[in-house]
């Protein structure tokens, strides 16, 4: 005589049962310990994932920003020739496509001097009106000020570059430098203000002064070199394809951070996998 299926299942469940009840300790030191170990895997993972969330926005909000905008070629070879053709017609496509965090900025380089030394440096030209709307540069100057809009020829610069400079707030820096034509042009700043961030890429090797003064120093007028864009994490990839779509044939790269530093990407996806291989071996254990 054959037996039901829900008959079996009937069986099987109360004998489950039975075993279970009739060594209660040892069941629920079995169930306590199964729940302990999920629930510091469910928090190991939460924190990882807000650790990386953290980072990932500190990353962006150092100095970087989500997205940038160069000409073409212009991120691996920084030249003044390759500035943007029409940055009044990118923002005009940024702004329809509800884009409103940006910001412009002229990038070259350059060699600080002082009254005992000099340094070579990244000079960078931002507008001290929108640069808050991409970074969060203003909240790492420790000493001083960062660029106000009516500022000409301030200068922000790394602890460590002031540092080797040799230089304080109100000291004079010469930059020297080269304008649109290849000609050396050399000017006098005002150091206003240090960021003290710790981070090696912001308190060394930079110098910050307003866009509009680094424009009339190098002879390039209304020019910019990069376009910053600030974005949630998850709409980076939408705007990546929205953007190539609408500025296409302009001769323009358009990176998101992760193609402009692909090692910090691989860092957190190393970390990811290694959270998940955790997971399942826990999981394994658990059920076996």
């Amino acid at each position: 005589m054959t037996l039901s299926k829900s008959v079996v299942n009937s069986t099987i469940l109360a004998a489950a049962i039975r075993n279970l009840l009739s060594h209660l300790r040892r069941t629920l030191l079995t169930v306590g310990a199964i729940a302990v170990g999920l629930a510091s895997l469910i928090f190991l993972w939460g924190f990882n994932e807000g650790l990386h969330r953290n980072m990932l926005g500190n990353f962006q909000k150092a100095i970087i920003g989500s997205i940038q905008i160069h000409h073409q070629g212009f991120f691996q070879r920084p030249e003044l020739s390759r500035v943007i053709a029409d940055p009044d017609g990118i923002i005009t496509n940024l702004e329809q496509a509800g884009i409103t965090n940006y910001s412009r900025r002229l990038e070259t380089f350059g060699l600080a001097a002082s009254d005992t030394t000099t340094q070579g440096v990244m000079l960078i030209g931002m507008d001290p009106q929108r640069e808050g709307l991409v970074t969060e540069l203003e909240k790492r100057i420790g000493i001083g000020r960062f660029l106000q809009p009516e500022d000409d020829y301030s200068l922000v610069v790394g602890a460590t570059t002031a540092s080797n400079l040799q230089v304080r707030l109100g000291d004079e820096i010469i930059i020297i430098g080269y304008d649109r034509y290849g000609a050396m042009v050399a000017e006098s700043f005002t150091l206003v203000g240090i960021i003290t961030s710790g981070e090696m890429g912001l308190d060394s090797g930079m110098a910050i002064t307003s866009l509009s003064t680094l424009q009339e120093m190098v002879d390039l007028p209304e020019q910019v070199t990069t376009i910053v864009i600030s974005a949630e994490e998850k709409r980076i990839p939408t705007l990546i394809d929205e953007l190539n779509q609408s500025l296409q044939g302009e001769s323009l790269e358009i990176m998101p951070w992760y193609t402009m530093f692909p090692v910090m990407k691989e860092w957190i996806t190393t970390q990811w996998l290694s959270l998940s291989v955790h997971w399942c071996r826990a999981i394994y254990c658990a059920c076996r």
